[in-house]
């Protein structure tokens, strides 16, 4: 245990073992591993962001969560959470709440389906399985839907895809706009 104000390392650190659980909860800034979950967090918390780790999971930033097992979130407030392989990878206030679903950066995205994906942008949405590359407040909700960019979309249908513009809707299975 070092118990010091400053701590200058010149050269690797290396950490092992298999023991230990969360030693320190609630809100600080700290930098954290935790041996027996595999699990790594850096940055700050305001509140209890950190009381809950995933297993072999990081999260970086400010107030970030990431609770499921092989997890990863970062940025500011991103939360990779409600599914193991979520990532929340950057940007500000992102989710990422289901299995394999993900979103790359951007503000106040959010992939809430199984293997949904947010590239960027802002105020977007994808659910099952669907993707939104990027733009601003669009929303791919059918199965397998695909938004490419531009503003104010919507592909509800299964299988459509809006490729850009703005307020287009693609609500039939396999429509195009």
């Amino acid at each position: 245990y070092i118990n010091s104000s400053t701590l200058t390392v010149s050269g690797p650190i290396v950490s092992t073992g298999t023991s230990g659980g969360i030693t320190y909860t609630g809100a600080g800034t700290r930098f954290m591993w935790v041996p027996s979950l595999g699990a790594l967090r850096a940055g700050t918390v305001n509140a209890a962001q950190w009381n809950t780790v995933g297993t072999n999971s990081v999260a970086f930033g400010s107030n970030s969560v990431s609770s499921g097992a092989y997890a990863v979130a970062g940025g500011g407030e991103s939360l990779a959470v409600g599914g193991d392989y979520a990532t929340a990878a950057g940007g500000y206030y992102n989710t990422a709440a289901r299995v394999y679903a993900t979103v790359a950066g951007g503000s106040i995205n959010k992939a809430l389906g199984d293997y949904s994906t947010v590239g960027g942008g802002d105020g977007n949405t994808a659910r099952d399985r669907a993707t939104v590359a990027g733009g601003g407040a669009n929303a791919a909700t059918g199965d397998y839907s695909f938004i490419g960019g531009g503003n104010n979309h919507v592909a509800s249908g299964s299988n459509a895809t809006v490729a850009g513009g703005a307020q287009n809707t693609a609500s039939s299975s396999y429509a195009g706009v």
